[in-house]
């Protein structure tokens, strides 16, 4: 058994971290557009999904951190644009007033 349990990655776990990095700036990013849609983006088989990983070197051995890629902060900005435009959308449907010829049923 390990010495080192936890938050602390092995060997694999870095390898794994680095490749999809390198290919979240290469352009394979699941975010690489802030134009589509989280359907689109999520139906992308990119090697990136969204994170990126450091590793860091502590007192007892490396540490893998992860969070999200600079591409999906600004596609996810993007996103509660569309998100809030719906919401005001549907917000002005319910208020709109209906024309008399509506409410003959």
């Amino acid at each position: 058994m390990s010495e080192h349990t936890g938050h602390y990655c092995t060997a694999h776990a870095q390898r794994t971290a680095a490749w999809f990095m390198e290919r979240c700036a290469a352009g394979d990013c699941q975010y690489r557009d802030p134009k589509r849609h989280r359907r689109q983006c999520e139906s992308d088989d990119a090697a990136c999904h969204g994170y990126e990983g450091h590793v860091y070197l502590e007192d007892l051995g490396p540490v893998l951190r992860w969070r999200r890629c600079p591409r999906f902060k600004a596609w996810f900005i993007e996103e509660k644009k569309r998100i809030a435009a719906r919401q005001l959308a549907a917000e002005r449907q319910k208020r709109a007033p209906k024309a008399p010829w509506e409410n003959e049923a």
